[in-house]
């Protein structure tokens, strides 16, 4: 099995792949996202036709690099910061918005429609699962709102995503899940 963070290709390691991928996903431009990991745009654009290629060979052998990249690109989110009030403070405006995504058969379009993207969701279940598993009174809150009719949830104001000081050089360096959430 292939270590993918001894992976470089072009210069370019699997963890700076993963985390300019992770970047533009979560609505960074290329360019802030290559000045973040110290990499050019020459460079980048010759190392993510060779990622794409080894990537897309190895899943045609049976290999798992692309679930590993899926699990580098969430590592890297949790590197930043996208606020999503209320949805990040409010344990009511979640669970009320948790319904309506767990009821709906076009999550990225409802996604879309409040200015959010994928990557929110993951983030925001992250959040409020630490929360909740830390905190039991929490959990009895939303076990009693869950227990309630549903209720609108208000709208959710997004703000952009804040990238800190400099990117972390291995997993090893990141956060634990939810503290950047």
């Amino acid at each position: 099995m292939i270590d993918p963070f001894k992976i470089s290709l072009a210069g370019v390691s699997f963890s700076q792949y993963a985390t300019v991928l992770a970047g533009v996903d979560d609505g960074f431009n290329l360019d802030q996202m290559l000045a973040f990991v110290g990499l050019s745009r020459p460079k980048w654009l010759r190392a993510d036709a060779l990622f794409n290629e080894f990537i897309l060979t190895d899943l045609e052998a049976g290999g798992s690099l692309d679930e590993a990249l899926y699990t580098a690109k969430a590592n890297a989110q949790r590197g930043w910061l996208r606020r999503i009030p209320p949805l990040d403070t409010s344990l009511s405006a979640w669970l009320a918005f948790w319904r309506v995504v767990a009821e709906s058969t076009q999550v990225n379009a409802l996604l879309q429609e409040h200015g959010m993207r994928p990557a929110d969701l993951t983030r925001l279940e992250t959040l409020w699962s630490a929360r909740l598993e830390s905190d039991p009174a929490l959990k009895l809150e939303a076990v009693r709102l869950l227990a309630a009719p549903p209720e609108p949830f208000p709208k959710p104001s997004p703000l952009p995503p804040e990238l800190p000081r400099k990117p972390p050089q291995s997993p090893a360096q990141l956060p634990p899940t939810g503290a950047a959430s």
